[in-house]
């Protein structure tokens, strides 16, 4: 299924995301071009629009074509294990959620 990320619910739902990290790339602090990237995929339905999902992210950092820390390019599982190091609160309702479909 494709999601629609023009629909309502998930502007919203990135605009909490924004919002709840003051407006700020979580990697760098830049304000600029933030996205809300989705730590589990937008695709499971279960999980899309659930604030814990979701962290802000400026353009340098969400995109698979930088060579910095991003979660879309050959960096993505250091990415991941930065983001368990310095935001380790971030990703405990991630574990506790994958833990429990994996049961």
């Amino acid at each position: 299924m494709k999601v629609n990320y023009n629909k309502k619910e998930h502007k919203e739902w990135a605009k909490k995301i924004k919002q709840k990290f003051n407006n700020q790339c979580i990697v760098c602090g830049s304000d600029h071009y933030l996205t809300a990237h989705h730590l589990i995929t937008a695709h499971n339905e279960k999980t899309r629009y659930k604030e814990w999902n979701g962290i802000p992210l400026c353009a340098k950092h969400h995109t698979k074509y930088g060579t910095g820390l991003s979660p879309h390019n050959e960096n993505a599982m250091i990415f991941f294990l930065w983001l368990e190091k310095h935001y380790p609160e971030i990703m405990i309702p991630v574990e506790d959620y994958l833990d429990n479909e994996t049961r």
